[in-house]
This record gives structure tokens, sequence and C-alpha cells, in this order.
């Protein structure tokens, strides 16, 4: 079943091996492949690009079979497969990939030769976003074309320097909100990102407030419980001396939890704010 492979290796140049076979290179070589992945590549065809491509995935994944693949590259491109693999999500393997991307084919109606492609550029930017890549319902979206043009509306915007210099000068302006509680403490963004992170995980829409907050229209407020301070709880917006909206997971009212309500009225005392929650 090699005989392919050998051929192929015998019509190159040396210079033109690859690193792996001219003992150059860092990636695994055959000797290292477990039992398995041995019986994986001799049931199938290989090249001399799909093995070299293969024995880099390897580095990322070192569980991976070669027909999982060889499968994925054969529906797009190996290349793509290395990109995903190379964004460095917690956990991700290539048998991951070749399930996520099926379920999106059946799914989503969005085949394997532009999905590959997206995921990869999707991961990427939530990377660059710094956001939390071990959210499972993140990185494996129900809704990849869609949450990937958000997430690349979301990326300009933080890249535009001039916005975030002006979001996290205002955030600096609002910190006299910024209040501890017994349970609760009341946070005031310091980051354009934490404002997305806050929307996307709450399932509301605190994400598109920031222009609201840099022209000074809007105060927004995270909620946190004290033996939880990195996990969103509740959002707040607060207009002027007034607080106006309390939100919590999928945009419930927040205003209705015991321990909030009772927060609320000692916080708005504090701080001298009104509660005139529509």
């Amino acid at each position: 079943q090699m005989f392919s492979l050998i051929q192929d290796i015998m019509k190159k140049e040396i210079p033109e091996l690859p690193a792996f076979i001219r003992g150059t290179g860092r990636q695994k070589s055959l000797k290292n492949l477990t039992k398995p992945q041995l019986a994986s590549l001799r049931a199938h065809p290989v090249s001399l690009k799909h093995l070299d491509a293969y024995l880099q995935c390897l580095g990322k994944d070192p569980t991976a079979m070669f027909e999982d693949f060889l499968k994925l590259s054969t529906l797009a491109h190996e290349r793509h497969v290395l990109d995903i693999l190379r964004v460095g999500v917690p956990g991700l393997t290539v048998k991951k990939i070749a399930e996520y991307i099926e379920r999106v084919d059946d799914m989503q109606c969005c085949p394997p030769s532009s999905s590959m492609q997206l995921w990869a550029d999707y991961l990427r930017m939530l990377r660059d976003s710094d956001c939390d890549m071990t959210d499972s319902k993140l990185v494996y979206t129900h809704s990849l074309k869609r949450e990937h043009d958000k997430v690349s509306r979301k990326l300009e915007q933080i890249r535009d320097e001039k916005l975030v210099e002006a979001f996290e000068q205002k955030a600096a302006d609002n910190e006299w909100l910024e209040y501890k509680g017994k349970y609760l403490t009341a946070m005031v963004p310091k980051k354009l990102p934490e404002l997305y992170e806050e929307g996307r995980k709450l399932s509301h829409c605190v994400g598109t407030y920031a222009r609201s907050i840099i022209d000074g229209h809007s105060i927004i407020v995270f909620l946190r419980k004290n033996t939880k301070l990195d996990v969103p709880y509740c959002t707040v917006e607060v207009r002027g001396k007034t607080i106006v909206q309390v939100r919590g997971w999928d945009n419930c009212e927040g205003i209705r939890f015991p321990d909030i309500k009772s927060f609320l009225a000692n916080w708005s005392d504090k701080k001298g704010l009104l509660l005139d929650v529509a």
C-alpha cells in the first residue's frame, strides 16, 4: 500500500523532500506512530504531500488517525486542518474537527469546502479578540457563518485605536460606580472585548453598547458574585444617575432576583442612584 508513496519520494530531488525525510524537521517521523496509526496509513493510498501534512498535524494532535485527516483534506484542503489546529483551541483534535464539520454540513447547509476555511478564520478571530477558547458553545457554534461575521465586525472595532482609547477613557471616568457588597460586586468594564464577552456569555445585546458608552449616553456595569468575579451574572445599564436596565441570562429581568434586588438597594443608596427599571 506504500508503493505510491515510495514512487512519490523517488521522483523528488533531495532538496525537494520534506524535512522529516531529510532528518531536519521537528515533526514526528513514521517510527513514532502507534500501531493503529500505522495501520490507518497502510489502509489508504498515501501521497508524500498528505503524509508530510499529517506528520505536522500530529505535532498538534498526537492521537490523529490518518483516515480522519485524509477525509478532511479531501473534502477541503490539508492546509485548513493545520490552520484550525494551530489556533491552539484546548482539547481540539482531528476527530473533533471532522465531527463538527459534518454537523455544520448537515445542520447549517455549509459544505466542508467552505466551512473549513470559515472555521479556521473564525477561531483565529476569537483568539485575537481574547475570547474564552475553552467555551465549547463559542468554539463549536451552531451558526458558523453568522458568528464569523459578528466576530469580524467586533474585531474591526477592537482594532480601531481611537474607539479603544475612547472606551478606556470612559471606563476610567465611570469607575465611581464600582462597589463591593456582601455577596455581589459592581464592576465597570475596562476593555472593549470585556463588553462583547459579557453580551455573548449572557446571551443579550450589551455588546452593541460600545458607542453609547463612549458618547456618554449609557454606563454599563457588570454584577458578579464575590466568589466568581470572572463569571458574568447580571448586567446593569445606568443613564445619568438612574438604573434603567438589569438583565441576566437570555435578557431575563435581573431585578427579580432576590440577591440582586437587595444589592441594588444598597448600591444605589451608597452611590446616589435612582432605580427606575422599565
